[in-house]
């Protein structure tokens, strides 16, 4: 049964008269399988915290949408469920921290950003697990990490990166006290083109210190090779006070571990010597000797996270590099104290930006985050975890938007064909089926060769030898064979219908596909916006074909700039008649605004013309 007419219409207007011709799901399937397997941009940190509901992932970068929610650059993932944190932030996060402010707990985020929650704050901001607040006056530039440490003051915010303090001294490194922002001793270096990537409270046998790493060569009055430490009064080079005895390279992630034998700071970045030894991207100071790890990897580290099972506690890397050791790693790999391992396949040529840890329930997790969208044959755009068997994404989704699906019972169980502007589906494949593909409620499948242009619409047609599928969209080839905007799947492979549909080739496109009779046969009708259907026309908005041939339906009508975005079947009571909607101000030349109707012979005006600025809104309400 077609639905009714008017929820046709509502539908169209709530979704901006975008095509969403979108059927039911099967009864059973849960809408949760179609969603966005991940995060639809770069992901750049992570943190676990309990705002007081529960233990959860938050995940920062520079994105709008987070599995199925709408998330600006941050969100929340509980384990099964995404959810955003109020309207988030208007630029990118880079840095995520807990810290208690005498008020309670609350996240605390730094990055490039105006406005929190709506509200201005600048590149600083708190989210105390229910509304976002500004952080003192914040900073002019980008935070890139943050700390809290005891310099003889109490727990302090300290923020990290590349800027000058609003209302202070300090530059690229500060103290929030009061919500005032702190110098530290001068900062660190003399220019903007310096930054304070990662800091890291860490006792080197003298007490606790606050180690900063980034690209500098000075700190406060003394030398120091990109990475130095403040003891609360006066900064120190680490491991001697020429530049050459830090690091030669940028710092990207500092951090401290115990693998057996007591904690050492882990600093990893893009350089090659670290104090005089010889080190690729990664080296250990224990307070008084630099060390390496093996021959280190072959590029850049970004991130590192410590992994303790009880047995053998092992250091995740990621990065951008091609070997580990002499292990083939593909940005990331595993140090297990004297060795270095790959973890799975990698994420192939991909650059990793960050690493994180979450128990979503079913136990400890390693989460990866960065631009890739395949990790080791595994559908997952910004986001994986590996579950120390295989990459794995968070949904078994799709990695674009939904335009159509198209429920179908098979011989022994039903399936849904779903078409829409996507290349990759579900958590693992074998095949990348671009624009359409099948779910029989466990396992994603390509229906033969790749679309290049999206779909907007899925009928099923009998055009005498048994129900087929039917595919309409913004397409011009099916693998090798052309296939102007419409074609039939016959079970095995996809065929053109005829010439297709022609016009515009920027603007031509099927939105709307129904099987009809509309007392000359059955037919499968086609309305969007083109000008002819294979030999036939001129034929706007509104096509026909019997399986053999096109046909115009009615004479020539609308405006080829205009476009029809669904087609209904709808009996007013005479016998089912087709329902053309749409943005059209006329069909067949007599004037039709929005919606016409077609009764096998001629096209005709439905009622008065419509609210639409009113139905908009009772939709919506």
């Amino acid at each position: 049964m077609r639905r009714p007419l008017l929820l046709s219409v509502v539908a169209l207007l709530v979704y901006g008269m975008a095509a969403v011709a979108v059927g039911q799901l099967p009864k059973g399937w849960q809408a949760e399988q179609f969603a966005f397997p991940g995060i639809d941009g770069p992901v750049t940190a992570f943190l676990t915290w309990d705002d007081g509901t529960g233990e959860a992932l938050y995940v920062a970068g520079t994105f709008t949408i987070a599995g199925d929610a709408k998330a600006s650059n941050i969100a929340r993932w509980d384990g099964s469920t995404w959810t955003s944190l109020g309207s988030g932030t208007d630029g990118s996060i880079r840095a995520l921290i807990v810290y208690d402010d005498g008020l309670g707990e609350a996240l605390y985020v730094g990055g490039n950003f105006s406005t929190a929650g709506g509200d201005a704050a600048i590149d600083v901001a708190r989210w105390d697990g229910s509304t976002w607040s500004p952080v003192g006056d914040g900073t002019t530039g980008t935070v890139y990490c943050m700390a809290v440490f005891d310099d003889g003051f109490g727990p302090s915010l300290f923020v990290g990166g590349s800027f000058f303090a609003s209302g202070s001294s300090a530059e690229s490194i500060a103290r929030l006290e009061s919500g005032e922002w702190i110098a530290l001793d001068g900062g660190l270096g003399s220019s903007r083109v310096v930054s304070v990537n990662s800091m890291v409270v860490f006792d080197d046998g003298v007490g606790e210190q606050l180690y900063a790493g980034g690209e500098f060569t000075s700190a406060g009055t003394v030398s120091a090779g990109n990475i130095a430490k403040w003891d609360g009064a006066v900064w120190s080079a680490v491991g001697g006070t020429s530049p050459g005895q830090g690091v030669d390279g940028p710092v990207r992630m500092l951090d401290v571990f115990d693998l057996g034998s007591g904690p050492s700071l882990y600093v990893a970045g893009q350089f090659s010597d670290a104090g005089g030894v010889d080190a690729r991207s990664i080296a250990l100071w224990d307070g008084t000797t630099w060390s390496t790890l093996a021959e280190g990897v072959n590029g850049r580290i970004n991130s590192m996270v410590l992994l303790d099972d009880g047995l053998s506690p092992q250091i995740f890397v990621a990065g951008s590099f091609t070997m580990a050791g002499t292990e083939t790693a593909l940005s990331l790999a595993r140090w297990e104290g004297d060795s270095w391992q790959a973890v799975g396949d990698g994420a192939g040529p991909q650059e990793v930006n960050a690493l994180g840890l979450y128990d979503g329930g079913s136990g400890i997790e390693l989460f990866a985050g960065g631009p890739f969208t395949i990790t080791n044959g595994a559908a997952g755009s910004r986001l994986m975890r590996w579950d120390f068997e295989a990459w794995r994404s968070l949904e078994a989704g799709v990695s674009g938007p939904v335009n159509a699906t198209l429920a179908a019972r098979e011989t022994d169980r039903e399936v849904l064909y779903v078409g829409g502007d996507f290349t990759l589906v579900g958590p693992q494949f074998d095949e990348f089926p671009k624009y359409i593909a099948r779910w029989d409620g466990q396992n994603w499948t390509a229906l033969g060769q790749m679309f290049n242009g999206p779909v907007f619409a899925l009928a099923l047609h009998d055009a005498g030898s048994g129900p087929e599928l039917y595919a309409g969209g913004d397409f011009t080839m099916i693998g090798d064979t052309p296939a102007n905007r419409v074609a039939r799947w016959d079970g095995s492979q996809w065929w053109p219908l005829g010439d297709g549909l022609q016009g515009s080739p920027t603007s031509t496109t099927a939105r709307a596909l129904i099987s009809h009779d509309d007392g000359s046969g059955p037919a499968l009708f086609v309305g969007g916006q083109f000008a002819a259907a294979g030999g036939a026309g001129p034929s706007i908005l509104v096509a026909r074909w019997d399986g053999l041939e096109w046909s115009t339906v009615g004479a020539p009508g609308g405006v080829s700039s205009k476009t029809v975005f669904d087609l209904e079947v709808f009996d007013e009571g005479d016998g089912p008649v087709l329902f053309a909607c749409g943005d059209m101000e006329s069909m067949g030349g007599v004037s039709a605004r929005r919606v016409a109707r077609w009764d096998g012979t001629t096209w005709s005006s439905v009622g008065e013309p419509i609210n639409f600025t009113a139905l908009r809104i009772s939709a919506l309400e």
